[in-house]
């Protein structure tokens, strides 16, 4: 995608607004164009974008998002339900759910730490970014193909989040789970309609997973969400969608 275009100037401009930290009260609505987020036009973007028009508002989601996650598996505080799956972690699939659930855990009881949301959701901020990095992790895959990951997932969790219709009942959790699977099945070396693929049998399993206002309930609904897509997403890598 050429870089000077229309289209990657408006995928640049969403992630800066979007991927932004977490207030009591939701940013006020944007004039950008979000009909343009298509999956074809966001894995364009995400595979032909120059890394630096991206990567300070990606670290800042790793770094700000990461942190929360470390707190959530060292301190004590409500359900912990991060902390019991971490003691129950044996592979990266595990690693993926544990961590991600843990930032939640520490935001929800009362974290000073800031916490990165995507499209005003905590639950989609985190969701969207620490699964991909046990993935890039566990496969040694380098930056370049980290951030172009993490391109897709917040942009796939916006894609859905802004376009579906009646979307308010589309939780963050949901939102979470597919721009996980989408990302990491990119990770694996899934294409385009690979990535569809996914994201069809994740939005299959998830159906019925809505929101809540409870938080231990909500940190299991973001397990359950992550998960539908890292199943969906292991499916695919063994051939069976």
């Amino acid at each position: 995608m050429d870089k000077n275009s229309f289209l990657y100037k408006s995928f640049v401009a969403i992630l800066n607004y979007e991927l932004v930290p977490w207030e009591p009260e939701a940013h006020e609505d944007s004039k950008l164009d979000y009909s343009i987020l298509s999956m074809k036009n966001i894995y364009d973007f995400a595979t032909t974008m120059d890394i630096k028009d991206v990567e300070p508002i990606l670290r800042r989601q790793v770094e700000y998002n990461n942190a929360l996650a470390n707190e959530g598996l060292e301190k004590e505080g409500g359900a912990n339900i991060g902390k019991i799956m971490m003691e129950q972690s044996s592979n990266v699939h595990n690693l993926a759910r544990a961590r991600t659930v843990a930032a939640l855990d520490a935001w929800a009881f009362g974290s000073k730490l800031p916490v990165i949301v995507n499209c005003d959701s905590v639950y989609q901020g985190i969701g969207v970014c620490l699964p991909i990095q046990e993935y890039a992790m566990e496969d040694d895959l380098g930056e370049e193909m980290f951030y172009r990951a993490l391109a897709i997932s917040n942009l796939t969790a916006i894609c859905f989040k802004k376009q579906i219709e009646d979307s308010a009942e589309l939780s963050g959790a949901v939102c979470a789970g597919l721009g996980a699977g989408a990302a990491i099945c990119y990770l694996r070396g899934g294409g385009y309609d690979d990535i569809a693929k996914v994201l069809e049998r994740t939005y299959r399993i998830t159906q019925g997973l809505n929101c809540t206002d409870d938080e231990p309930l909500g940190a299991a609904k973001l397990a359950l969400g992550v998960e539908a897509g890292l199943l969906a997403m292991e499916l695919w890598y063994a051939g069976r969608l």
